[in-house]
């Protein structure tokens, strides 16, 4: 990731370098480092490519009341919030209501939680409702009402690990727990996958070869069959073939983050 970003920079290819911060953004905050997605987050102001200009505010919102900066939290917000009035669709003012809901407190920050969801659900946006319940969650569980906070973190979690966003189902299976209840954690599917096992495994899925998936991730094909054996084991698949049937692999199970 940090060298596709130094390379995009170097190249002076602004969309790309923006899909790589905004991919760091979304891996930081989902790991819990808010000071490392704020980092990445730190060209918000500047010469952002448009399709990514309202992810990188709703991440930089995100990180930003993580780390207790809540003066740039408020200006992130207040930005979301100009833009939902502008486009006015279901996202734009979910993200909105999202980054409101983490300044609010008490009965004003649980409503705009449960209307974020419901806006992100209506806008079919499957993993941004499941970060919404988890923050929610988690804003629960830090209001001392751990019982209340299972369910949204439940249900966040089930949608990561479908999902096989691992950083977001450790995290909420983490803040389960904190909430009394552990966490489901099947021995099999693609949640038990390491990050380049899980690479490898979509673009099997998809059809390509290893020696086609050796060239795009600079590895041999000796490499490859190596995390093929591995991830059919530990998926009880018997063939490369089947993977493009498993759920998580399936083109039609990856929903954006």
């Amino acid at each position: 990731m940090d060298l596709a970003t130094r390379e995009a920079a170097e190249r002076r290819e602004g969309r790309l370098l923006t899909a790589a911060e905004h991919a760091q953004a979304v891996l930081h905050n989902g790991a819990g480092r808010p000071e490392a997605a704020l980092a990445a987050t730190a060209r918000v102001r500047g010469d952002i490519e448009p399709g990514y200009w309202g992810l990188l505010t709703a991440e930089r919102a995100e990180a930003a009341v993580a780390c207790g900066q809540r003066a740039w939290a408020r200006s992130a917000c207040d930005m979301l919030r100009d833009n939902a009035q502008v486009h006015g669709t279901p996202w734009a003012e979910a993200v909105h209501l999202r980054a409101q809901a983490l300044l609010e407190r008490g009965l004003d920050a649980e409503l705009l939680f449960q209307r974020a969801v419901e806006q992100f659900t209506a806008a079919g946006a499957v993993l941004q409702t499941a970060r919404t319940r988890l923050l929610w969650g988690e804003w629960l569980l830090a209001s001392g009402r751990r019982t209340q906070a299972r369910e949204p973190l439940r249900t966040a979690q089930r949608a990561f690990s479908a999902a096989g966003a691992r950083a977001f189902t450790v995290r909420a299976g983490i803040k389960l727990g904190a909430a009394g209840e552990r966490a489901a954690r099947p021995s099999t599917g693609v949640h038990t996958l390491t990050a380049q096992e899980l690479r490898v495994a979509r673009m099997v899925a998809r059809g390509e070869t290893s020696r086609e998936i050796g060239a795009a991730l600079f590895v041999s094909p000796r490499t490859v069959d190596a995390h093929v054996r591995s991830i059919l084991r530990k998926l009880e698949v018997p063939s490369r073939r089947q993977l493009r049937h498993v759920e998580g692999l399936r083109t039609t199970d990856r929903a954006g983050a």
